[in-house]
């Protein structure tokens, strides 16, 4: 099963979502989805790989999925459509955390 990651939206904790996955060392690959790919004049992450409408294309790639918005109630059924969809929602956690 592979280890790629998907990160659902590019604002807010986005970035971070990253940095930290990055530091875990334990996804493959790391990519996001966002609702403004394709238009014209936005430039954003150069791992979007989609919008986050379509994101059922992308469960057989993506085993992980993990939303970065910071509304909460926006984030809660983001998981569940994630759950949903079969991607596991992972716990990121800083290896720097104590």
């Amino acid at each position: 099963m592979n280890k790629n990651l998907l990160i659902i939206g590019t604002d807010d904790y986005a970035a971070t979502i990253k940095d930290i996955a990055e530091s875990m060392k334990c996804f493959s690959k790391i990519s996001f989805l966002d609702n403004r790919f394709g238009e014209e004049g936005y430039t954003d992450e150069e791992n979007v790989i989609g919008k986050i409408k379509n994101i059922d294309q992308y469960a057989l790639s993506y085993r992980y999925a993990i939303p970065s918005f910071s509304d909460c109630e926006k984030r809660l059924i983001c998981i569940k459509e994630l759950e949903e969809n079969c991607f596991n929602v992972p716990v990121i956690v800083s290896p720097r955390a104590y």
